[in-house]
């Protein structure tokens, strides 16, 4: 056991990556660009799973076909969990956590010193990486804006009631199940998500650019497939 505690403790023992030459940038936006790709890739099959089942259930004619919930759950907390792992990619600007927005903070502080200049980034791609740190909040936490906005949607008439009603029927709490969503939760779902994909995909195409100009040459992108992925990690046993 105390082996197993020392892999762990290992794995996050890494220090934060220091960039100090162009070759460390290259390094960096290399390892970002295959697996920014790996994940959109994912995020596209994901879309497609979606639309065949909009077409299964033909909601785009019935926008009240019933769906179980157990389907819209799968697509929503599969589309959920990646948006928010590529809005970290894109966005975030924590040391330790890797994404194209330190990238280009850094870049920009050093590019001087190492000689080399990245062309300025398009206003749109700009807000694009500004708005990532407020999704990602939405894609994985509640915050107080949902409780007040689901109470909003009423006029201040049902609102007041509704919270009358709930402070006198406080116990028990009631927790809403449905056996089925109406289809139109998956066409918005699907509307969203593709948004979402194609507003990434932008962001993705500067990284590509990026890569360019520090290479000295046009970037290609080559898939290499392998007929397994072996297993390299902590064993348990």
């Amino acid at each position: 056991m105390d082996e197993i505690n020392e892999e762990i403790q290992e794995i996050f023992n890494y220090d934060v990556f220091d960039f100090e030459t162009k070759e460390d940038f290259i390094l960096y936006l290399r390892y970002l660009i295959i697996t920014t790709q790996i994940e959109l890739d994912r995020y596209k099959a994901y879309l497609r799973e979606l639309d065949k089942k909009i077409k299964d259930y033909n909601i785009e004619e019935d926008k009240d076909a019933k769906v179980p919930t157990l389907t819209f759950h799968n697509f929503n907390d599969k589309l959920r969990s990646l948006s928010y792992y590529l809005l970290n990619m894109v966005g975030e600007d924590t040391d330790g956590i890797m994404s194209y927005k330190r990238f280009r903070k850094m870049a920009d502080e050093m590019s001087g010193e190492l000689e080399f200049e990245l062309n300025e980034l398009e206003e749109d791609i700009k807000l694009i990486m500004d708005q990532c740190s407020d999704n990602k909040a939405w894609c994985l936490h509640l915050s107080d804006v949902t409780l007040n906005g689901q109470l909003q949607i009423h006029n201040k008439e049902m609102h007041r009631k509704i919270k009358n009603y709930v402070l006198i029927h406080n116990n028990p709490v009631e927790i809403p199940e449905y056996d089925y969503y109406e289809g139109a939760w998956l066409l918005d779902l699907q509307r969203k998500s593709q948004v979402f994909y194609d507003t990434t995909r932008k962001v993705f195409q500067r990284m590509k650019k990026d890569y360019s100009i520090l290479v000295g040459k046009s970037i290609r992108i080559k898939r290499k497939v392998y007929e397994d992925r072996k297993y390299v990690g902590i064993e348990l046993e």
